[in-house]
């Protein structure tokens, strides 16, 4: 049987939001507020705010939460965390706290929704005497509309569909794809340059005595330390420029002539060295 449950008549239920929030917001933490602070002893402080769990919103009221301590002189680790369990109809989250040598781990069923399963995520660490707690450290989330990767490092480590690439991390990546001159030489000369800062290179060779340049791309992977000839990418003047013979190493770079119309040609010229 198929049921259509967004048409006229029919009617919405938590459990139906939560499907299509937990789809499209794939985080689960604190949407706003919910700052936490010690206030000494075993007394956390917490703020107004809103978690949200596997899509379920979640309001939170300003409150003192007392943490778990030590049952022993030894001092252990805390962990202060959030517990719903779809299944209790009387109290489906609580705010729970556990100290002991060895913190039993989160419970996460990623399916939840759908078998009224249980869902933990933590809040906050602390290390638990048997009269206070120490270095209280906030750990949870912080969850946007959708799940943003900020900088390139986050991209290139994301394994998982459904994330959106930030402003900042466009505008890094943007700017990586931007030619940046390395530095100009006349000919004869070289110029000095480290490979490993690039993905790619461009050369620019540009013969005024023949009224064109050419020009060569390529990635660094395929530097070599040889003299080799390149075809050029594009070319522009009176004459078939149609070859670049150059010395690329891992760190520099030379023209050593050009071919033109078939014909090597020590020529007048300069060239300007581009990565990016």
């Amino acid at each position: 049987m198929f049921e259509l449950k967004m048409y006229n008549g029919h009617k919405m239920t938590p459990e139906n939001d939560a499907v299509i929030y937990n789809s499209i917001i794939t985080g689960n933490g604190v949407v706003k507020g919910c700052v936490l602070s010690f206030l000494g002893a075993n007394q956390v402080h917490i703020t107004s705010g809103y978690m949200i769990i596997k899509g379920r919103l979640i309001a939170v009221t300003e409150e003192t939460i007392l943490v778990a301590m030590a049952s022993s002189a030894t001092v252990v680790p805390g962990r202060l965390y959030m517990h719903m369990d779809l299944s209790d109809t009387e109290a489906p989250v609580t705010c729970l706290s556990v100290a002991q040598s060895t913190l039993p781990d989160l419970v996460q069923d990623e399916n939840c929704n759908y078998d009224d399963g249980i869902y933990e995520i933590e809040l906050a660490t602390y290390n638990a005497g048997m009269t206070a707690i120490t270095d209280l450290t906030s750990t949870y989330v912080i969850v946007k509309g959708v799940d943003v990767l900020d900088t390139s490092e986050e991209i290139e480590a994301n394994t998982e569909q459904g994330k959106v690439m930030g402003a900042l991390a466009g505008k890094e990546l943007f700017s990586s794809l931007e030619w940046k001159l390395i530095d100009t030489s006349p000919s004869s000369t070289s110029i000095a340059f480290d490979s490993t800062k690039y993905n790619e290179i461009f050369i620019k060779v540009l013969m005024p005595s023949f009224g064109g340049y050419a020009c060569v791309t390529l990635p660094t992977i395929v530097i070599e330390d040889a003299l080799k000839s390149y075809p050029i990418g594009c070319y522009q003047g009176t004459y078939g420029i149609s070859k670049v013979l150059i010395m690329l190493s891992k760190t520099q770079a030379k023209v050593h002539e050009v071919i033109i119309n078939g014909e090597s040609k020590i020529a007048t010229s300069t060239f300007d060295l581009y990565g990016r």
